[in-house]
């Protein structure tokens, strides 16, 4: 990576003028974790465990550290040694570690072992009230001997309202009895460094007969220019992951719905995997070509939407063979279930969408009679009209009965804002919105604009939506039309076919968006963010390199 400029002073680029200028304006008529590091000692950096062997009082006992939850003393289970911890409803919490001595900023890695046969128990890793720090983990990351492993590698923010780290296993009011054993917690890393970046080797396997099936959806969508695929079309198959050393039973089918996404033998597939499996904490995500989400623009949007506190999936590099063919390298990209706010310090929630059927029926019939390209705009704005509000996972939502009641107030106010009955900053958290609208702008994201691409996270503590920031970029560049930035020109007597518009009709978003918008611009934070990023955008460029020979990625567009 070339970044132009990374230490010049009181130097701007053209965008930088433009963005300044425009803010100018506005405001004369308006108005993954790099970053600061402390030097401060902790009693984390040598590791702290708790076996469950040693109890006085309420507390197990080790190296002289008190561990709360002592009561659940148990023999039955143990990981190692006599003793493990039993929780149950009416014991719920155990192997409790709380301090103030930690290094803010800091990666850490918790970890503890679970008895198998009661897998519905969790790790959690959080901070104290007000904070906002909160990371919940069910999945296991390693089965051995009859015991599973679950392990958070955390972030400890760096902000005032963190003075507390607890961690602690525990598990939910109906979920039975669970035994848990050997809670260690380290350190991992102290200051702005590379993070350790080991792409995967994913080799997929399925049957001839799936292949075939899949070969002639291909060429059906080919024909048809656009791409149809639900999980009726899943295919049973296998998958070994190199790093993990494990075969993992899966279903897969294609995925995306343009024709880049099918290109010669690299096709974009859905992955789910099957039974309590998962690959990489992950049990449902996606992997595609990485020039259909720009090459490393898209990584690089995810790493603003983190730094940013919006919530993003998980999204990076592996490599992929399929039935013993080498595809080269892939993007991965999570999925939206529980994990994904979960992972991001917020509480489970349901994840809802705007139903595109419409859209891309009407996309199929338009190819068919070769309409022009002003037919293909009506088209979106008559499907966004008549396109419903959903949630994934609905099943499970449905099934849940608080996750029902919380999926029946998002739809009210996503429904409400859709239908121009509310305005934004009574339905959405309204900073997390505007900084996410004035990162498109500065990175040029403008695909994750389009109303079919927006995805919002309904938020039950504070009872308002937030987006999910994804699919920024695809294989060329977005523009807007006749504007500079989203919040220039925009005409708010005519919503149009999109939520864009609703927004800014909103003055209490706009002056949001204007204040983050002059922030993020400004030359001073977007060279700090890229010079953040080096080391790790380099080590990527030289795994897309063995693909993309000569690949560069240049930080001048942004700066």
């Amino acid at each position: 990576m070339i970044l132009s400029g990374k230490r010049r002073q009181g130097k701007r680029s053209n965008q930088g003028i433009w963005f300044t200028a425009v803010l100018f304006l506005f405001l004369s008529g308006l108005l993954l974790t790099g970053g600061n590091w402390t030097s401060e000692k902790t009693t984390l950096p040598e590791g702290i465990f708790c076996g469950a062997e040693n109890v006085e009082g309420d507390f197990f006992i080790n190296d002289g550290i008190r561990f709360g939850g002592a009561r659940g003393q148990d023999t039955r289970h143990p990981h190692s040694g006599t003793y493990s911890c039993q929780l149950k409803p009416d014991h719920r919490f155990g192997l409790i570690y709380e301090t103030t001595d930690f290094i803010k900023g800091a990666k850490y890695v918790a970890s503890v072992w679970r008895y198998t046969e009661s897998s519905k128990g969790f790790l959690v890793v959080e901070g104290n009230e007000g904070s906002e720090f909160r990371i919940t983990e069910r999945v296991a990351i390693e089965e051995k001997d009859g015991f599973e492993k679950v392990q958070i590698i955390f972030n400890i923010p760096d902000n005032e309202n963190m003075d507390t780290l607890k961690v602690y296993a525990g598990v939910d009011e109906v979920s039975g009895t669970v035994y848990f054993d050997d809670l260690n917690i380290r350190l991992l890393q102290t200051g702005n460094m590379a993070t350790a970046f080991n792409p995967d080797k994913l080799d997929l396997t399925i049957s001839r007969d799936d292949f075939q099936k899949m070969t002639a959806q291909k060429w059906k969508a080919v024909k048809e220019g656009v791409l149809f695929s639900t999980d009726e079309d899943r295919a049973d198959g296998k998958m070994h992951s190199r790093n993990e050393g494990k075969e993992i039973p899966v279903k897969l089918r294609l995925k995306g719905d343009w024709m880049d996404h099918l290109q010669g033998d690299k096709w974009s597939f859905r992955i789910k995997t099957s039974g309590e499996s998962s690959w990489n904490r992950m049990r449902t995500f996606s992997i595609q070509s990485p020039h259909t989400r720009g090459h490393l623009k898209e990584w690089m949007f995810h790493q603003l939407l983190h730094k940013e506190d919006i919530l993003t999936p998980k999204y990076d590099f592996i490599e992929v063979s399929l039935n013993e063919k080498e595809l080269g390298v892939y993007a991965f990209e999570e999925h939206f279930d529980k994990h994904l706010p979960e992972s991001q310090s917020r509480r489970e929630g349901p994840i809802l969408k705007l139903t595109e059927d419409l859209f891309w029926l009407g996309m199929k019939r338009q190819f068919a009679l070769k309409s022009s390209g002003g037919g293909l705009y009506k088209n979106a704005e008559n499907s966004f009209e008549g396109s419903d509000i959903r949630p994934f996972k609905e099943n499970k939502t449905q099934l849940s009965e608080t996750l029902r009641k919380q999926f029946d107030q998002a739809q009210k106010l996503l429904y409400q804002f859709k239908y121009n009955q509310q305005p934004a900053h009574e339905i959405f958290d309204i900073e997390r919105i505007a900084s996410f609208f004035a990162i498109m702008d500065v990175l040029g994201a403008y695909h994750g604009n389009f109303w079919h691409n927006l995805r919002f996270y309904y938020n039950p503590i504070s009872s308002r939506l937030e987006p999910i920031g994804f699919d920024g970029f695809g294989t060329e560049d977005t523009y807007l039309k006749d504007q500079i930035v989203l919040g220039y020109k925009v005409d708010t007597e005519d919503p149009g076919e999109d939520l864009t518009k609703l927004l800014f009709k909103d003055p209490v978003f706009f002056n949001s968006y204007m204040k983050h918008l002059y922030r993020i611009s400004d030359n001073s934070y977007i060279q700090e963010f890229f010079a953040d990023l080096e080391a790790n955008i380099q080590v990527r460029e030289n795994l897309l390199r063995k693909e993309y020979d000569g690949y560069d990625f240049r930080a001048e567009p942004f700066i």
